[in-house]
Parts: structure tokens; C-alpha cells; sequence
């Protein structure tokens, strides 16, 4: 499994694969190997946060939807505005693009979004549009937040919502919105790529914990709040300078 935060700090952009991955910003590697091999890294960020007719806080660069724009999760909560983290401060919902080109052209992206998942036919369909861009379909990684702070439509949350019709709206704008920042991020990303090398780490988190009090339905269930140690992997891309371009978490 594959979910993503990523946060832009000082120029750099950070991607993190993992579960609660937005914790382990916090974290650091304790080892690095340089890469052999000359590279070329290129980044972009595009905004992903919807505007509803009744939210108050849209940007010019935000989607603009028609429908009522309900978070996923906690049965589909309507939102006054969807730019909050948690605690109340105001962070847009973004599409991260990370392009890597080696010494022979080839290329790989990881994206990562602020959403809860996707479904198939929005992963195929994305990523046939940024096959064009340059890239093999193999060597396309589509990934999310996992964030329940995001709009509820079916064909972003990545599962069938039978159980759940109040979190399965279509809003077509916003799907299409969505898809059309994804390949504006990656064709960006392709355009500012520089010379870079690559390092990588290898670490241990055990910041992630089991969070539902289900227990009693097995013994494989780990106790709750007791914290999961796992492996976490770290890649750096550095520009010439030395100076950190995007930083990626895999746990």
C-alpha cells in the first residue's frame, strides 16, 4: 500500500509513501549513499483544492465545482471549505509530481495527491495521458494522502460505495479538475528538471500506530495506540549546489 503527504519547505519538495505519512516529515535517515550515476530531477506542485459556490476562501488556482462538496469520511461531512489541515490552518490540497531521469533518458514520475485513493479506470486514464508526456506506462507511480479532508466522489476514493451512497457523488468537474492538475504537474516537473544526484537511507519509524478498537475480533490485531516499528527508506535528489531539490519516504 501506497499513500503519500508531502509538504513544500524551503524550496524542496518532500513526498512520503507510507502509512500516516504525514508524521513522518519529522523523521531523518541515518545513513546515505550517493548515487554513481549522473540524474536529472525535476518538480511541481499544482493546487487540487476545490471551490464550491458556497465556500468563501477559493483561489483563483483552486477547481471550481457546482455541486455540494462533501469530505470523505465520518459519513461524508459537508464542508463550509476543504484548505484546513486538522488543526485549523489553512493548507491547500495539492498534486506533487516527482520526474527522475538517468544517464541513458529514462524516465520515471511519482505523484502523489491529497485524496483518499482512486479508482482503476482514474489510474488508467491518468496514466495513459502521462504515458504521451514521455514516460513507459511502468515506470508511473500514482499515489494518494489518503487524506479524509478531500472531496467524497466515487471515482476518487478508489472503492465501490455501495455501503456508503452519501459518499459517492460523481462531480465530474472535479475528477476531470483533478486529472488535468495531475498532467499539468508531471509536464512541468519534465520542464525544470537539473542536474541532481541521488542519495538514499535506510532508517526505522515507529511513529505509526494502530488506531480502531477491534481487538476482540482476533489475536493478528495489534493492541491499540501500540506503536508499528517499520523499515523507513528515504531518497534525496541534490542539485549541484548540494542543496536538497525533493526528498521521498517510503515506509
Amino acid at each position: 500500500m501506497y499513500l503519500i503527504k508531502q509538504r513544500l519547505i524551503r524550496s524542496s519538495a518532500y513526498f512520503v509513501f507510507g502509512l500516516h505519512a504525514a508524521l513522518l516529515l519529522l523523521a531523518a535517515p541515518t545513513a546515505r549513499s550517493q548515487g554513481s550515476l549522473p540524474y536529472k530531477v525535476g518538480v511541481a506542485v499544482e493546487n487540487i483544492t476545490p471551490c464550491a459556490q458556497n465556500f468563501t476562501n477559493c483561489s483563483p488556482s483552486d477547481i471550481p465545482v457546482s455541486s455540494t462538496v462533501k469530505t470523505t469520511g465520518g459519513s461524508a461531512t459537508v464542508a463550509a471549505g476543504v484548505a484546513t489541515d486538522y488543526d485549523g490552518t489553512k493548507s491547500e490540497l495539492t498534486v506533487r509530481a516527482f520526474v527522475i531521469e538517468d544517464a541513458r533518458g529514462y524516465r520515471v514520475v511519482l505523484i502523489s495527491a491529497d485524496l483518499l485513493g482512486f479508482s482503476a479506470n482514474f489510474v488508467r486514464d491518468v496514466r495513459s495521458r502521462v504515458v504521451r508526456s514521455g514516460f513507459a506506462p511502468g515506470a508511473v507511480m500514482i499515489n494518494a494522502t489518503h487524506t479524509h479532508n478531500t472531496v467524497a466522489v466515487k471515482a476518487l476514493v478508489g472503492f465501490n460505495c455501495v455501503g456508503l451512497p452519501e459518499e459517492a457523488p460523481v462531480i465530474p468537474e472535479y475528477v476531470a479538475g483533478v486529472k488535468n492538475k495531475i498532467v499539468a504537474a508531471v509536464e512541468r516537473a519534465v520542464s525544470n528538471m537539473q542536474p541532481a544526484t541521488l542519495h538514499f537511507g535506510r532508517t526505522s519509524s515507529s511513529i505509526a500506530a494502530y488506531r480502531r478498537k477491534d481487538q476482540a475480533q482476533g489475536g493478528t490485531i495489534p493492541p491499540f495506540g501500540q506503536p508499528l516499528p517499520q523499515h523507513l527508506d528515504v531518497l534525496e535528489a541534490k542539485n549541484s549546489s548540494g542543496n536538497p531539490v525533493a526528498i521521498a519516504f517510503f515506509i
